[in-house]
């Protein structure tokens, strides 16, 4: 995977804790853009979508989890509008994998420590402490 992150280093302050997000971002925005376009032309255009929605002044976990959904309407709309080869639609629908793995995993909600609910099935009812000891007197 090529490494997007360190094209931009030096204008996005704090990219780097980023940077998984950012490359897969980049790949996606250099697979829309014309052919032949190069990775600093790409990472300088996620740079720039970045920096345009205020990169650094606001919260920057909800910047990038903002971007991540743009990008996967965008792949989206690219796979509908351009019917790339099948190779192509294949890495983007990876990319949109990864992407939404991402949203899942790490966007402004998890880093805020906001707990995900456990499943019914995980989720078990505790029995008190005297129910159990009157089913051991009962045995």
């Amino acid at each position: 995977m090529d490494n997007f992150v360190n094209i931009v280093s030096n204008s996005l302050p704090g990219i780097h804790q980023y940077e998984d997000i950012f490359n897969t971002i980049a790949q996606a925005r250099k697979i829309m853009m014309e052919p032949g376009t190069t990775n600093q032309t790409a990472a300088q255009s996620v740079a720039g979508s970045l920096l345009a929605s205020g990169w650094n002044q606001r919260n920057r976990d909800t910047i990038m989890e903002n971007l991540a959904r743009t990008t996967i309407i965008d792949l989206n709309d690219y796979i509908l509008e351009e019917d790339p080869n099948y190779i192509t639609e294949n890495r983007i629908r990876i990319l949109i994998s990864d992407i939404n793995n991402y949203i899942n995993n790490n966007g402004a909600a998890a880093a805020a420590g906001v707990r995900k609910r456990k499943s019914k099935k995980s989720r078990k009812t505790k029995k008190s402490r005297k129910t159990k000891k009157s089913r051991k007197t009962r045995k």
